[in-house]
């Protein structure tokens, strides 16, 4: 299932997850990048959930879809729509739970904007095309499994070291992973987006481009 997390106020939005990939006979792949941004135009987005449905790459298609120029209430009913029918595809053919989380934000070029998609057996959730910003204040989510440690963040560490304390969440939620279900694996991908505009990318922690 994985874990990511996105934490957004006036000065910064920050995301990330894991790479862990996990398949129905309890194998996995740790190369599974999750976490992916479109610099020029200034948005990242990550995902938990199903993958794959006979042979078909469903975050390829997503990446495509995102890093198109429409407009991004667009994108999200686009993604809607193909995932709404994969998941209910997955449920009706394995008869187990399928979900799908997309998390997304942007930056407008005065304030951050996020999005959250939630997708489950077919059927969109109520958060679907939600519209936060950070002029309401801060705003931040988690999706997949451990969602309740966000709840753990540390206002005054995030403000001061926005990438280290979300790389130690998702470095948590792996610890947390290896004695339980071991869905929580991998690399940890980080997009950090400042309200100057910069842009910059982390894999465990260390700036990397992603």
């Amino acid at each position: 299932m994985s874990f990511n997390c996105m934490f957004m106020n006036d000065e910064f939005l920050i995301m990330g997850s894991d790479s862990r990939e996990t398949f129905a006979d309890g194998t996995y792949n740790d190369n599974r990048q999750k976490t992916f941004v479109n610099t020029q135009q200034k948005l990242c987005w990550s995902y938990t959930g199903l993958t794959k449905l006979n042979g078909i790459d469903n975050i390829e298609i997503i990446n495509i879809i995102m890093n198109s120029p429409t407009p991004i209430i667009d994108k999200l009913q686009l993604i809607e729509h193909i995932m709404c029918y994969e998941t209910g595809q997955y449920y009706q053919n394995y008869k187990s739970d399928s979900i799908f989380d997309l998390l997304i934000g942007k930056f407008t070029g005065s304030h951050f904007l996020a999005y959250i998609l939630e997708v489950k057996n077919g059927k969109s959730h109520i958060k679907v095309n939600k519209e936060y910003s950070s002029e309401d204040g801060d705003f931040y989510e988690a999706s997949g499994v451990y969602t309740e440690i966000i709840h753990q963040l540390n206002i005054n560490e995030i403000y001061t070291h926005p990438v280290q304390t979300i790389n130690n969440l998702i470095s948590h939620c792996k610890e947390l992973s290896q004695s339980t279900d071991k869905s929580v694996g991998g690399k940890n991908y980080i997009v950090f987006m400042k309200k100057d505009g910069n842009i910059s990318t982390y894999i465990d922690g260390k700036i990397t481009i992603i």
